[in-house]
């Protein structure tokens, strides 16, 4: 039996979604905030020019890194990392944290196959240095709270008590549609919050006062602005010390969401194209976990998908005993010589359709009952 390519250049193109890569980067570099997507081990596998810009890295030299190396110059995830938290909670995890000069609003949020199982991360990283400024000078005079709150670099308002929004700057002006002059002292907050979220965030308005403690001081809402559009927001907010008023941050994360959608529908397609072939066959990552395997494999081996996938065991298929099979060669990127050396003793030749693939061919004593 020959093992196959895990990957057919011929199926690729219709496993890709219609939105081509590039269209993808542009949108995804569009984006103010650092965003990358990350694998299970906090490699990164995509990257925007804000993340070039916040590491002073190209993305060639961001890619394929590590997160909290590139990011913090440890070998280990950092304390209360979110990236580790979201593993177990599967949910958004957030972190506030100084990096040398900078304040940073670190975001990750799971990324979930159709099987709910954890696939992925996406990464946003928001620099809200000046906004923590803003947050120190609030125990100061009220024109000091303007001047900070304006040249912020989010959108922010603080909030009193009755629900109105007492000071704006521009930034939240341009996120609602609304002039400032319409937002001081007229507005309330939930002017302009989504109907399904409003008792939600009346309910953490109250408790905050109470007890700061009662409620999450980050999270999404749908926002609604001036000309009706529905807008992802993600809320920062806290109480100034010794007042019944808070301080507000919102940035909106509508693109990252309709991203994140892409690639949930992007791994929908590749999973249908890949269930659909008569052909036996399985996908590996970089690490050699099983990530794909198909009805047509499962008949071959006799291995269910469930029984593999998210497992390194594509070896138990072929042989008695633990060892490389030809996928986990071509995964490590063995050059031409280390094939040959490999696989002296069979039949293999290197693909005539795909560049850098080998096809071979061995009788699997252990595969089904007389082998295959």
């Amino acid at each position: 039996m020959a093992e196959k390519p895990t990957f057919n250049k011929l199926n690729r193109d219709k496993m890709l979604p219609e939105v081509s890569l590039s269209q993808l980067q542009t949108a995804f570099d569009a984006i103010n905030e650092a965003v990358c997507l990350l694998d299970m081990n906090g490699k990164i596998l995509r990257c925007n020019k804000a993340m070039e810009s916040l590491l002073k890295k190209s993305s060639g030299e961001i890619i394929g890194g590590i997160c909290w190396e590139l990011i913090h110059g440890t070998d280990k995830p950092v304390k209360d990392c979110p990236i580790v938290r979201m593993k177990k909670t599967l949910r958004r995890e957030t972190l506030v944290l100084k990096v040398d000069d900078k304040w940073l609003n670190v975001t990750v949020d799971p990324v979930i196959d159709e099987k709910g199982n954890l696939a992925g991360a996406v990464h946003i990283i928001s620099d809200i240095t000046q906004h923590k400024k803003t947050e120190q000078a609030l125990r100061e005079s009220e024109a000091k709270y303007s001047s900070f709150v304006e040249h912020t670099g989010t959108a922010t308002a603080i909030i009193e008590e009755d629900s109105t929004i007492s000071m704006a700057n521009t930034k939240l002006a341009d996120l609602i549609g609304y002039s400032i002059k319409e937002i001081q002292g007229k507005m309330k907050w939930t002017d302009f919050i989504a109907e399904e979220d409003i008792e939600r965030m009346k309910g953490y308005h109250v408790k905050r006062r109470e007890h700061e403690g009662l409620t999450p001081n980050s999270y999404e809402f749908l926002g609604i602005d001036k000309q009706r559009n529905i807008k992802n927001i993600l809320l920062s907010i806290g109480v100034i010390p010794g007042t019944k008023r808070s301080v507000a941050s919102l940035i909106d994360i509508t693109h990252i969401k309709q991203i994140e959608a892409s690639l949930q529908e992007s791994e929908r397609r590749l999973k249908k194209a890949i269930e659909g072939n008569p052909i036996p066959t399985f996908i590996i990552d970089d690490n050699h976990t099983i990530t794909h395997w198909n009805k047509a494999c499962e008949i071959l081996t006799g291995f269910s998908a469930s029984e593999v996938v998210g497992t390194k065991k594509q070896w138990s298929a072929f042989y008695s005993e633990e060892r490389p099979v030809m996928a986990d060669f071509i995964a490590e990127g063995a050059t031409e010589e280390e094939m040959a050396e490999r696989y002296k003793h069979i039949v293999y030749n290197k693909s005539v359709l795909i560049e850098g693939a080998y096809e071979g061919e061995n009788f699997y004593p252990d595969l089904g009952e007389k082998g295959k």
